[in-house]
């Protein structure tokens, strides 16, 4: 991966004040359960990041904004293509509950001396749901096995009636299958 490629997009990020954090496999890792990836996620609440003139004048490589539809469960993705290296993708899930796991992110990760947000284990088991997917679901069965994401079901259960209800019928089902 392309450690300063990385930078300059949180850097951007930073500058425009946009909350950001760590998601998908690169997360995982940072929570004790690695896996392969091919690139590097950042969840975003601001939609901001979705206008193609928010990255006029980026130099971190090539921005495609690929906007959801009405169907979609995502606003949208930019990916951010480096000259060599993995893309960075930028998330915005739909729904207001999004800007919480934003603002719960404490722990950090470094890339090229820029710290980068970590989403929470429980909110990653959300992002992970709502996203609904069969690797998605088998990351939850990771992370759950962790110590962290067993400490974290609670936090999961509390938080998961603002996702919508294929997600909670995806962990009822998960959970069910663990035990």
């Amino acid at each position: 991966m392309n450690r300063s490629a990385v930078a300059r997009v949180v850097n951007w990020l930073i500058e425009r004040q946009v909350g950001h954090a760590l998601c998908g496999g690169i997360a995982m890792s940072a929570w004790g359960a690695a896996r392969s990836t091919a690139d590097l996620d950042l969840v975003v609440a601001d939609r901001r990041i979705l206008d193609p003139v928010f990255w006029d004048g980026f130099r971190g490589g090539r921005v495609t904004v690929r906007p959801g539809d009405h169907a979609d469960p995502l606003w949208g993705v930019v990916r951010i293509g480096p000259r060599a290296g993995w893309p960075v993708d930028l998330v915005v899930p739909k729904g207001s509950w999004v800007s919480g796991v934003v603002a719960r992110a404490s722990r950090t990760v470094s890339f090229a001396g820029t710290s980068v947000p970590v989403v929470s284990v429980a909110d990653l088991v959300l992002l992970k749901l709502y996203a609904g997917g069969f690797l998605d679901l088998r990351d939850v069965a990771v992370l759950l096995a962790t110590p962290e994401g067993r400490e974290a079901v609670t936090d999961i259960e509390v938080r998961l009636p603002q996702l919508p209800d294929d997600a909670s019928e995806a962990w009822r089902s998960l959970r069910a299958s663990l035990t």
